[in-house]
């Protein structure tokens, strides 16, 4: 009798010990899976920022990280997507990320992995329907970095067109023979969708290091001609101050570059800051604009109204406003010059009509025209991507799926 319950004791003590281990065990190990998975997704990020740089980097990347006083190893994979009539064509843009982790054990190692479709967006120019170049216009990066442009439509290069940089379309290019495209040019890359930019982060009221702010409406000068057929609106504004100290203007009416077909309207925007368009803005006249904050943009039209601007030469304003003091003819820019970002729900087109101008920044719009007539120059800040303006998305991301090896 002691013997049996000896042995039924033995049995139970035995049985107890297995299902703690076990339960050791499974714990142990669902914990290393949760922590591969966790790797796995960290190697999807870490793909993605090293995108944000270089989008053409796509070198398998190799990271270890400690957890719990051992080396864990997390992989990132850059698969690019097919594209083209037949699908043999790699994309430029859009790519498969696929992530691994690996957590070690004591017996044997963990491994999850998972994929994630990405789109990028690193463009100087970026169209959901067209793009047109014509005449003397530029378009390049700083330093080593292209000025790539993509249009959804067609995008026309024209003569006299440089573009320092990759061009592509969803539908088609044509390039003139006058043109030079130091890219490749020969991709039908997948239609691209227009990125999406939160202007409600911006007005009526904006967060900036932890503070609210009240945008703050242009400040304007309106000077009629002598002879009545013509007028002046000069906008501008000082430096941001403690109300406002990223800058952030409103621009709730109309500009016009003519009134009933018959009076001129020249206008002037001197600005340091970002301006919200949130009317129809048809300019004629000269603008420089210098975002107060790196990277935020210089023109955002929040409504879907177009952006064009026309630009001249400051002599033509002068000489029809002689009568001016000097401390009003002061507020003309001497240059025409937009440091940042212009986008527009709408159409983007810009004139150098009778002046150069400049763009230090990228555009977005639904169609994209630009007639360099004096040289229009459009340099790409790579620094939107890598750092980009609150609201402003320039990497779709797909849906989470996991990878069964």
């Amino acid at each position: 009798m002691v013997l049996i319950v000896s042995a039924v004791i033995y049995l139970a003590i035995s049985t107890l010990f297995l299902l703690i281990m076990t339960e050791i065990h499974l714990a142990d190990f669902e914990q290393r899976s949760t922590q591969a998975f966790y790797l796995a997704e960290s190697a999807i990020t870490k793909g993605v920022v090293r995108l944000r740089a270089n989008h053409k980097n796509h070198h398998v990347l190799n990271d270890l990280i400690a957890i719990g006083g051992r080396q864990h190893a997390l992989t990132t994979t850059f698969i690019p997507k097919p594209c083209g009539n037949d699908n043999t064509a790699k994309a430029w843009y859009a790519l498969n990320l696929q992530g691994l982790g690996v957590v070690t054990g004591q017996q044997t190692a963990t491994r999850r992995k998972v994929g994630r479709d990405v789109v990028l967006k690193p463009f100087a120019l970026l169209a959901k329907r067209n793009i047109t170049l014509q005449n003397l216009c530029h378009i390049s990066g700083p330093n080593d970095t292209n000025g790539n442009l993509h249009g959804n439509g067609q995008v026309i290069i024209g003569d006299h067109v440089n573009i320092e940089g990759d061009a592509s379309s969803s539908t088609g290019i044509l390039i003139s023979s006058n043109a030079t495209v130091t890219g490749d040019s020969s991709q039908k890359e997948p239609w691209i969708a227009f990125p999406d930019f939160s202007v409600p982060l911006y007005i009526p009221k904006y967060a900036y290091h932890g503070e609210e702010y009240q945008a703050q409406p242009l400040s304007l000068l309106s000077f009629p001609s002598a002879d009545g057929t013509s007028r002046l609106d000069i906008y501008y504004k000082g430096s941001p101050n403690d109300e406002n100290p990223a800058g952030i203007y409103i621009l709730p009416h109309k500009i016009a570059d003519n009134i009933g077909g018959t009076m001129t309207v020249f206008t002037t925007f001197d600005i340091q800051g970002t301006v919200i368009v949130q009317n129809s803005f048809a300019l004629r006249g000269r603008v420089r604009i210098n975002p107060a904050v790196d990277h935020f943009p210089a023109f955002i039209s929040s409504n879907g109204y177009p952006i064009e601007m026309t630009f001249i030469d400051r002599t033509t304003i002068e000489a029809a406003y002689s009568d001016l003091d000097v401390d009003d003819l002061a507020l003309i820019p001497d240059e025409n010059s937009i440091q940042g970002a212009i986008y527009s729900r709408g159409d983007i087109g810009l004139t150098a009509f009778s002046d150069s101008a400049k763009v230090a920044g990228s555009m977005f719009g639904q169609n994209i025209a630009l007639n360099g007539n004096s040289t229009i120059e459009v340099t790409y800040d790579p620094g939107i991507m890598t750092d980009p303006p609150p609201g402003l998305q320039l990497v779709d991301y797909g849906a989470w799926r996991e990878i069964i090896e």
